[in-house]
């Protein structure tokens, strides 16, 4: 059984991987490093890795594999020493590739069975598991993807070629999903659940499907951010994708009244995202969708989408939408105002965006500060980028590494009223 140390009462990591737990290894990496430390411990008194863990013990509630990249981004960042990278790998690797036995508290990848054999998982909805990666099979092949193709970085920095080359081959399973018979809103071809035999489960339409948790098809078929060459390519090129975003997010309304776009065009409740199409700021699974537009060339339609974001939180009781699930959702907006965001959890590369303020001071526990400048930036109007400074020098690039922003010491930005170039010239790394 896990131990109930002080410091694990809440692990969220189906919500904090993707944003809470960057900022914390930003601000805090002693902290972040003992958080993962805890992880060991959890993966060392009960045999697995945890998935969703509360008051010292695993709840197995949510789907994926959310432990791995969490884990990855912290490795990425250098908080971790060899003995201790070694044996997290070990445990993540375990997890990746077996399930526990019947009796464990664990329920751990229950999905790997057929997820390992054919590259996807069968769906299966068994009686008591509510949130089984079966019964979430959709959703649960994409994070499955995202985690594998993290933990493949993992593996190579470590120098285990063999196991690197097995994982990275799993990088590109979300396209195992990939239904060029569906059509919705004028695009073909979505992600659609699949059976172990192969066989579509469900309605095709990728607003009603079965098999994806918290979301549906429109929300999740932006997870694959680890390979979007690959992604657009199933879209028809970077322009058919930029367009999906476009219909996603409602951009021309979006570039013509923010506000409205995202009160009246995007998700809202909490369970409205069920029968949806749009972009839902109220849950976790499309949090890095404004990014995606770094891919298709038009990154200055990142900055359009989050200051539309950005009305959505205010000083009220009901301030943010949706939970902020142990402050995933807080944390993604201090980084949509600040101007970097890591869009790929696991890659330990941050993508830039036009700031909110005029000037941002970060201050990494043991480190050198950052500052970063935008003179003019406002929150209340749209605002792009014109270029950028890193240090002494211009930077024509959308992203920057966490090396290099710690190394920067100052990031100025000059901003533009109207949309530009800046950032197009070379599409950010795939993980």
């Amino acid at each position: 059984m896990p131990s109930t140390s002080a410091k694990r009462r809440a692990t969220s990591l189906w919500d904090t991987y993707r944003s809470q737990n960057q900022l914390v290894a930003l601000l805090h990496p002693d902290k972040a490093a003992d958080m993962t430390k805890s992880v060991l411990e959890i993966y060392q008194d009960g045999g697995w890795v945890p998935r969703w863990a509360l008051a010292g013990g695993e709840t197995n509630v949510m789907s994926g594999d959310p432990v791995t990249p969490w884990v990855v981004d912290n490795y990425r960042r250098g908080l971790l020493d060899e003995r201790t990278a070694r044996q997290l790998f070990d445990a993540l690797w375990r997890n990746a590739t077996e399930v526990p036995a019947d009796q464990s508290i664990f329920r751990g990848r229950d999905g790997n069975p057929s997820y390992v054999k054919n590259g996807w998982i069968g769906y299966q909805d068994l009686p008591g598991y509510t949130y089984g990666d079966t019964r979430q099979a959709g959703s649960a092949t994409l994070e499955y993807a995202l985690a594998d193709c993290a933990l493949s970085t993992m593996a190579a920095g470590l120098g285990y070629r063999d196991k690197a080359k097995t994982l990275q081959a799993r990088c590109g399973n979300f396209a195992n999903l990939w239904d060029t018979g569906v059509e919705s809103r004028g695009f073909t071809g979505f992600p659609r659940t699949k059976a172990a035999d192969g066989t579509g489960v469900g309605d095709p339409d990728p607003a009603q499907s079965v098999g994806f948790h918290e979301g549906t098809p429109w929300q999740y078929q932006w997870l694959a951010q680890q390979d979007t060459a690959k992604l657009f390519g199933l879209m028809g090129g970077p322009a058919q994708a930029e367009q999906r975003l476009d219909t996603f997010f409602d951009t021309p309304l979006l570039l013509t009244d923010p506000a409205k776009a995202a009160k009246d065009s995007w998700v809202h409740g909490a369970y409205d995202y069920h029968n949806n199409f749009a972009f839902n700021p109220n849950n976790e699974p499309d949090l890095h969708a404004p990014w995606m537009y770094s891919w298709t060339g038009a990154p200055w339609k990142t900055s359009a989408v989050l200051r539309a974001a950005r009305t959505l939180f205010t000083d009220t009781p009901y301030g943010m939408p949706g939970n902020d699930d142990l402050g995933t959702i807080s944390s993604w907006l201090v980084f949509g105002m600040t101007g970097v965001f890591e869009a790929q959890p696991g890659s330990g590369t941050y993508l830039l965006s036009t700031p909110m303020f005029e000037k941002v001071e970060i201050h990494p526990a043991g480190g050198r500060e950052i500052e970063i400048e935008a003179p003019g930036a406002s929150a209340a109007k749209l605002q792009y980028t014109k270029d950028v400074q890193v240090g002494p020098r211009g930077y024509d690039r959308s992203w920057i590494s966490h090396a290099d922003l710690l190394r920067a010491g100052k990031i100025r930005f000059r901003l533009s009223d109207t949309p530009t170039s800046w950032g197009t010239k070379s599409a950010p790394p795939a993980m």
